[in-house]
């Protein structure tokens, strides 16, 4: 068994034991006011950051979510113009695409891994990720899957970015700062945004008074996660 199987199969276990536990499934429920304060927040910077790209809606494009799920992000997409047809996700676990091609039956869903696509070159317009490379501690396979991000990713595409930067690093959790991000993705341009009220602050703050939540989220420091736009520079373009 290689490294990268071992570290996958790592991921996997520790997923399905999530998805098992109902404490964790209320933490991050729908309802959850920590929770719907993150999402609003992460998506109102996301839509800002693929506004000032130049885009106004993901009509016409050819969508890649990466650790899909059961396909949350990807409906989220829809209302930012989204043809559920050109939509496409890939993850760990068949429990959840099962989830997600119920949902979305006219997008695409493939259980498999991340370091090994199953597209072709340059097949999407949008590449997305969702706090997956942080959920990866073996640092050959984040390379493999930045690689995998890129391989089938248009020359004038665009990564949509999220995940943590600033945690405490645990044998299942590995926050990713912008110089890792960087080297990733060599010859790219990348703007990077932190985002989201740390976890303890958000779940204790934000059921009580969403405004005060507000107010600390200004403050340096605060802020867990990285939201951002990654693009090919024409002379790196393939």
């Amino acid at each position: 068994m290689s490294d990268f199987d071992e570290e996958i199969q790592r991921a996997r276990r520790v997923y399905t034991e999530r998805a098992a536990n109902p404490a964790f499934a209320k933490l991050y429920g729908a309802f959850s006011p920590a929770n719907f304060f993150t999402v609003q927040e992460r998506e109102w910077v996301l839509a800002d950051l693929l506004r000032r790209s130049g885009l106004s809606s993901l009509a016409e494009m050819d969508i890649l979510d990466v650790g899909c799920g059961a396909g949350g992000e990807l409906r989220r997409m829809t209302i930012m113009g989204a043809d559920p047809a050109r939509l496409v996700g890939i993850d760990l676990l068949q429990a959840r695409i099962e989830g997600a091609r119920t949902a979305m039956p006219a997008s695409r869903f493939e259980v498999g891994s991340a370091h090994e696509l199953p597209f072709p070159d340059a097949s999407f317009d949008l590449v997305s990720q969702y706090v997956v490379f942080s959920s990866v501690a073996h640092l050959g396979l984040r390379q493999a899957i930045a690689r995998e991000m890129l391989r089938v990713l248009r020359p004038d595409g665009r990564i949509l970015w999220y995940d943590i930067r600033k945690l405490r690093a645990t044998a299942d959790l590995v926050p990713i700062d912008l110089a890792e991000i960087k080297s990733l993705f060599p010859g790219c341009s990348i703007e990077m945004r932190p985002v989201t009220l740390g976890w303890r602050a958000s779940h204790s703050l934000v059921p009580r008074s969403r405004t005060s939540a507000l107010l600390l989220q200004k403050l340096p420091g605060t802020r867990s996660h990285y939201a951002g736009l990654i693009r090919p520079k024409p002379q790196a373009a393939r």
